[in-house]
């Protein structure tokens, strides 16, 4: 274990990022190189890897908000051990000194109106497992701000990818980052996203809709897509960010009323939450008259991979370029950059952006775990 003192001040670190989304898809594990030269940060992916849940873990996290305190706390065990053993793992065909893995956990309640924020995945259990300095719970301290506690990844945006107008990620949710014409990064939540098609998916028997197939198959639901657009959220402004709950409670129980087919309710989503992401970001643009015509979003995120839906994303393209970068930054860029917040904060730097969430300041988020004397 290295000394707090060696490792912030170094110029170079590597760092271990650990990211497991509200849409269940897996573990995202990647180690990456940071090095601060030149006025900037610059980064390198060294590995990253995609780890599937097991069925019976899978089932328990899609459902973690409804089971009891004691089994919540019984899961955060298990992820934590989980994670702390996949890491392990990871490394083991790698000759690399780490300086500190840096884990997002799973969110369970993301409810920062009455301030509450969750995310499980025992890091003290990971510490314990690799033996590697850890950082967890980065979100607490900005709802106890009063903020949103999200999105956390818009100072990774603006300092890791400044050559982008705004970074767009397709997750369980869709948000976007971007700077203001004063330079200030703001960002939010557009709507819900992966959530919504993965649940189809599931009714079908799989984890997915491979590249938007069954979408593409259905026809707009007419009144379906009238009240989803109608929901009060989205004519909120931001800071602004969502949680399961919120879906489950005003999305999906609106696809049990009729009796529609799959890939009827499938077309329809996609047809919402394509229209969410260019009405907002075509806000961005209206509210900016200085911006430049032609925007460029680096799209990033599961939902990058879902054809159908990028298509109809692209429909504004006169506008708005849409850029797919390659697999691994579509994949592994929320995990790369909770690394980012993990050097940010053992370097005692702001990691958090009120201007994102809302709250009464920046923070510099995160929990360390060590086993330094």
């Amino acid at each position: 274990m290295q000394n707090y003192q060696i490792i912030t001040q170094k110029n170079t670190w590597k760092a271990i990022g650990v990211m497991s989304g509200t849409s269940v898809d897996g573990l995202d594990i990647v180690a990456v190189k940071f090095e601060y030269s030149k006025q900037r940060w610059h980064y390198k992916i060294i590995k990253a890897v995609s780890i599937s849940y097991p069925q019976q873990l899978r089932t328990r996290l899609t459902e973690c908000i409804h089971v009891s305190g004691e089994e919540l706390v019984v899961l955060d065990l298990e992820l934590g051990r989980l994670i702390g053993q996949s890491v392990s793992d990871f490394l083991k065909e790698e000759d690399m000194q780490i300086d500190l893995i840096a884990s997002h956990g799973h969110t369970v309640y993301h409810q920062p109106e009455i301030g509450i924020t969750k995310q499980i995945g025992d890091g003290q259990s990971i510490l314990e497992i690799t033996g590697i300095l850890t950082i967890n719970d980065f979100r607490t301290i900005d709802v106890i701000k009063g903020g949103q506690g999200a999105p956390l990844v818009p100072i990774g945006d603006k300092l890791l990818f400044p050559e982008y107008d705004i970074c767009l990620n397709i997750g369980g949710f869709a948000n976007i980052s971007y700077d203001n014409q004063d330079g200030i990064r703001l960002a939010f939540d557009t709507g819900p996203a992966n959530l919504l098609l993965n649940y189809l998916a599931r009714k079908m028997g799989k984890l997915y809709d491979m590249n938007g197939e069954t979408a593409r198959k259905g026809t707009c639901i007419p009144e379906l897509i009238n009240e989803m657009n109608a929901l009060p959220y989205y004519e909120m402004l931001h800071p602004k960010s969502l949680g399961l709950e919120w879906v489950e409670k005003n999305i999906y129980s609106k696809f049990e009323i009729g009796s529609y087919k799959i890939e009827d309710l499938m077309h329809t989503c996609v047809k919402h939450i394509a229209y969410q992401i260019n009405r907002a970001i075509l806000r961005v643009r209206e509210n900016q008259p200085n911006r430049k015509n032609r925007l460029n979003i680096l799209i990033t995120g599961g939902g990058a991979y879902n054809q159908y839906l990028v298509e109809n994303l692209k429909k504004s393209q006169n506008i708005l370029n849409y850029i797919l970068p390659d697999e691994v930054i579509i994949d592994y860029k929320e995990a790369l950059i909770f690394a980012f917040l993990g050097i940010l904060r053992l370097k005692r730097e702001v990691n958090i952006l009120s201007s994102a969430t809302g709250a009464r300041s920046d923070s510099i988020g995160g929990t360390i775990h060590d086993n330094l004397q």
